[in-house]
Order: structure tokens, then sequence, then C-alpha cells
């Protein structure tokens, strides 16, 4: 009888320890017990990869090789031949251009006929120089803008422009656009290479005929020392030969300094990347001297970069860089002249 209670009681505690540990057991979460929760998919925004040069050469490129896929294909009435309506252009070009980009395109230098497909002849887009460096500008997380300065044969000094959108899951071109390099951004170009002392740099926008002509005042001197677009490239590589660069105005005594010395002085005195005021092709009397660069270079277009004088001078420490440019024979600004000026006697 002992045992038989014995073994009543033993069966009643452990079903009170079963009870005890459900009632303490941590109750499912959403009602999925012993499952992770489920993580978000990311979002598109989260996804859109960065734009990478290698990205940007190769949708460049694919644009190209399919315009001029479908320029080869013409025949001497400008048609072409695998494509029947401006639809299958538009579709052709879909692969690297977004669907705006390639419409607007095709109806800028397709036409259609009942015969079928003619490419206008105006031209194709000014394209990218592979192996020159360009830079990629974010605009916005879906945007990217690429400029590239290009040195074309047609149409001079050029900025390239091309829009990035990414859309349908990858970037494509939106557009390309081409810009004309302006004299006075070509002067500014120049202006900055003197301000680095990037000779080198400096070389490539030399007249490679004329060269250059460096006068310490605004009246060039027949005389005037003029260094080739060499002698340029090292222009600072001797820094003990001295040079005769003109007379001092008011005591006449020879101007006898090193190119670093003549630079110091006469060419970068004061800061003119921040001028004061800038003047293109306008003659301004300033002082007692006479400017004679529309003299001396008929042809030529000059942009004067400005510093005032200070009051603790009354005005006459003024200075001035000008910048003289003329075409060579396939219409390039090419510099010819840099002349100083300054208050003289």
């Amino acid at each position: 009888m002992k045992r038989f209670l014995l073994i009543l009681m033993g069966i009643g505690m452990l079903l009170g320890l079963s009870a005890c540990n459900e009632n303490n057991a941590e109750p499912p979460q959403n009602g999925t017990p012993n499952e992770e929760e489920p993580v978000n998919p990311p979002t598109q925004d989260e996804g859109i990869p960065t734009l990478t040069e290698d990205m940007a050469r190769e949708r460049l490129t694919g644009f190209k090789q399919d315009f001029l896929s479908l320029a080869n294909e013409q025949n001497e009435q400008q048609e072409i031949s695998s494509v029947q309506t401006k639809t299958e252009v538009k579709q052709y070009f879909r692969e690297n251009l977004t669907v705006d980009y390639a419409s607007r395109y095709t109806e800028s230098n397709f036409t259609e006929s009942e015969d079928g497909v003619y490419l206008i002849p105006r031209g194709g887009p000014v394209w990218l120089e592979e192996e020159e460096p360009f830079e990629l500008e974010q605009i916005t997380e879906t945007e990217v803008k690429l400029i590239q300065e290009q040195k074309n044969a047609l149409f001079g000094y050029v900025t390239l422009e091309c829009s990035f959108q990414f859309q349908d899951g990858k970037w494509l071109l939106d557009n390309v656009e081409m810009e004309e390099v302006t004299v006075e951004e070509i002067a500014e170009t120049v202006l900055d290479l003197l301000a680095a002392k990037d000779m080198a740099g400096l070389a490539s926008y030399v007249h490679p005929d004329k060269g250059i002509l460096f006068s310490p005042y605004g009246y060039i001197a027949e005389d005037a020392l003029v260094f080739s677009q060499t002698e340029i490239e090292q222009f600072f590589s001797n820094d003990s030969e001295v040079f005769l660069w003109g007379v001092y105005d008011g005591s006449g005594f020879p101007i006898e300094l090193t190119t670093e010395e003549y630079y110091e002085k006469f060419i970068y005195n004061q800061d003119f990347q921040h001028p004061d005021e800038v003047v293109v092709n306008e003659v301004k009397q300033r002082g007692n001297t006479m400017n004679n660069i529309k003299e001396v270079f008929p042809n030529s277009v000059f942009v004067e970069y400005h510093r005032y004088g200070t009051e603790e001078y009354s005005g006459m420490d003024w200075s001035s860089l000008q910048l003289v440019l003329e075409q060579n024979e396939f219409g390039e600004w090419k510099l010819v002249a840099v002349v100083h000026d300054q208050w003289t006697i």
C-alpha cells in the first residue's frame, strides 16, 4: 500500500514540474515559433550601383558602334537596309540609351518614308576619346554627368558633356552635347597653367609657328624676346641663364633676369586668378604707356586680367596680365604673347 502511494506522489510531482515549464516558456513571436524574423529585401535606391568610368566608356562605345553600324549600311541615297521604320531604330539604340534619348536621337537624325529609313546627313555626334581623361559628376542618386575636354579637328577645343540615367536596373546614356570652348575659356586655362608654373602643359597651347612673345610693359618693343614651343617646355629648367627682356621704364637700364626672376616680376607678380577686372579684346589706357597689342598682332584676341592698385600707393601699384591668342591654320586659338603692364613714368 505504501509503495502504491509513493508511485502516485511521484507521478504528481512530474506533472507539476511539466506545468511550470510550460508556464515559464517564452511565447512564440508572431505566432511562428522557432522561426527567424524575415529580412526585408533592399529597395531600388539601396541597390543602385555606382557608375564607374569603365561602365560609362562601355555605354558610349556601344552607342558609337550602334550608330556606325547603321551608318555603314547606307546606300547612295542614305537608305539603311536593316531597318524599315524609325520604331526599329529606336529599339536598336535601347541597349545603351534611355527610352527618351533613343526617341529624341532617332527623330533628330533619321527620317522615314514608304521606301524605308534614311539617315539625315548631318554628321554623327562627337564621340568620347576613350584614352583621354574625363570627369564623372554625381548630379542626383540616379543621374551622373560625364565631362571631357577635347581638341576636335573640325570645331577646335570643345567640351563633351554626356548625361547618364539609372533606368531599368542599369545606367543608360540620356544625352550627349558638345560645347565649343570660347577664347575666354582658353585664356583662363592658360592663366591657370601659368599660375601653377606648368610649362609642359602650357606648351600645348603655344602657337607652333610663332611661339610666345614676352613683353614687360603694354608697349611691345620690336626686339621683344620670343620663346618657341619647345623652349617653353624647358622654361624653368635653367635657373642660372640670364636673358635680356627689354629695358626698365624710366631708367632705361636693361632688364637682365633669369626666367624665374622674370616670372616673379613681370608675369605672375600678383594673384591674377582673382582679378578685379577682366577685359576681352579692348584696350584700356591705364597709364602713360601706349598699348600696341593690336598693331603687333592685328588678328589676335587678347584677355586682360587686371588688379587694382592699393590706397597705400594711391592706386599706382596696379598690374595687368594680358594673354594674346591667335588662330592657327586649323582654327585653334593659340597663345602668341604674354604682355605684362603696370604703372610707368
